[in-house]
């Protein structure tokens, strides 16, 4: 009997032993969280500017003191998925999962102050991204996308100028501004007349003025809030700058109602589908260009400058894992949301006349770039470099990129920088191996 009872006893112990084991395995019946799903949907903030610790503030020259931060880029860049899909994006060459090639893309000018650093975003989703000069030391993008249907917010949307349209046009692209100025008469501050008849507007003699085929998000109803009494588009305190108190920011769902109803300013002139074929040129996925008589460029700086004026801006490129990662003022040059460092596959550098004027009085000292003409450049990808040609023969026509001996240019597939700089200049582009 007590020989009976003591294996009740072990038996016991053991089923207690047995749950208790099966409880550490369980969770005791709860199931535990997937690190790899989310439980709520991602929320998108613009950080404000007490959120940043960017090195914008400073007045370091990233000439001097621009280096790899391969720190940074190894923890700030996404993994690498290839490229998948059934269609090619006319703007890249890279296959894709949806046909993209019968709408125009959108060209959205984005700043590149100091003071907008901590909120910049949305630039690493450019298919082709412009850079060129509005001011002494101050350079502005053009961001070219193809597929606008589903993308973050951009951020901070600024004025354009006479070379925005000109060179959106090399791309069939509807610009996307808050506001702009025009060369020939900056007081103005209009663009409707230049737009109207390079981008597809149209005059509505109800409304007395030409309304045009471009996005003002300065005046688009679908894109304002209102704050502090104001209107502007999609607006965000900003507060770090006394003349800029407001964020303006692209947001996809306003850009599409903007294009589907007609309770706007946009007026699509012909149609918001393609009607011009692509600019640039690209080898089939997987393939590499030729680059005959290359030199080895693991390392570019590139240097914006004006003819008879003062005042420069610095960025380097550093060349890793196939790609050549950004870095501004001194440091890696991140999406201010996503930590993402802005990377392009392909730079190409287009030696053109950059001029100073005065403009308006709230912004008297402006940079005027010729973007229709010819001339000479580079191409820069896979850690070689080129000297190649550019065509542009007037204001709708299509940019052309060439070889030296006139041959037509391909592109490895990928995204593209295109920088505007001073011929004038024999340091704007320095290619270091």
């Amino acid at each position: 009997m007590k020989r009976e009872f003591k294996q009740l006893i072990v038996v016991f112990a053991l089923v207690i032993a047995l749950v208790a084991v099966g409880c550490l395995v369980s969770g005791c019946g709860k199931k535990q969280p997937d690190p790899t799903q989310t439980t709520t949907d991602p929320v998108w903030t613009i950080p404000t500017s007490g959120d940043s610790t960017s090195s914008s503030e400073t007045t370091k020259s990233s000439e001097t003191t621009a280096t790899n931060d391969t720190s940074t880029t190894a923890s700030s860049t996404k993994p690498v998925v290839p490229p998948s899909g059934d269609y090619t994006n006319p703007l890249t060459g890279l296959p894709c999962k949806k046909d993209v090639s019968a709408k125009r893309p959108i060209a959205v000018i984005v700043d590149n102050i100091q003071f907008a650093y901590p909120r910049q975003s949305g630039l690493t989703q450019a298919d082709i991204l412009y850079e060129g000069l509005v001011a002494p030391g101050i350079t502005r993008f053009m961001a070219v996308i193809a597929d606008y249907d589903d993308l973050n917010p951009i951020c901070n949307l600024r004025s354009g100028r006479d070379y925005h349209i000109f060179s959106a046009f090399n791309h069939d692209a509807i610009l996307v501004c808050h506001s702009g100025a025009i060369v020939a008469s900056p007081s103005t501050n209009e663009l409707f007349a230049s737009i109207a008849e390079r981008l597809y507007g149209r005059y509505i003699s109800s409304k007395g003025k030409i309304y045009y085929g471009y996005v003002n998000t300065k005046d688009e109803a679908r894109f304002s809030q209102a704050e502090s009494g104001k209107k502007y588009g999609t607006i965000k305190n900003y507060g770090a700058r006394k003349d800029l108190q407001w964020d303006t920011l692209f947001v996809s769902s306003a850009f599409k109602d903007t294009l589907k109803y007609g309770l706007c300013t946009y007026v699509k002139g012909f149609s918001a589908d393609r009607s011009k074929s692509e600019s640039l040129s690209f080898m089939t996925y997987g393939t590499s260009a030729n680059m005959p008589n290359a030199q080895t460029a693991n390392r570019v700086i590139v240097s914006f400058s004006l003819e008879k004026a003062t005042g420069s801006k610095n960025v380097e490129y550093t060349y890793t894992n196939g790609r050549y990662y950004r870095n501004q003022d001194g440091s890696a040059h991140k999406d201010a949301v996503t930590g993402e460092q802005l990377s392009f596959k392909n730079l190409i550098t287009l030696n053109t006349q950059v001029t100073n004027y005065t403009g308006t009085k709230e912004d008297p000292n402006l940079a005027d770039i010729v973007v229709i003409g010819s001339g000479t450049g580079m191409y820069i990808s896979e850690g070689k470099a080129i000297e190649i040609r550019w065509s542009k023969s007037g204001e709708t026509t299509p940019l052309v990129l060439t070889y030296a001996d006139g041959t037509p240019l391909k592109l490895n597939a990928g995204n593209t920088c295109i920088s505007f700089v001073n011929k004038a200049d024999a340091a704007s582009v320095r290619v270091l191996g």
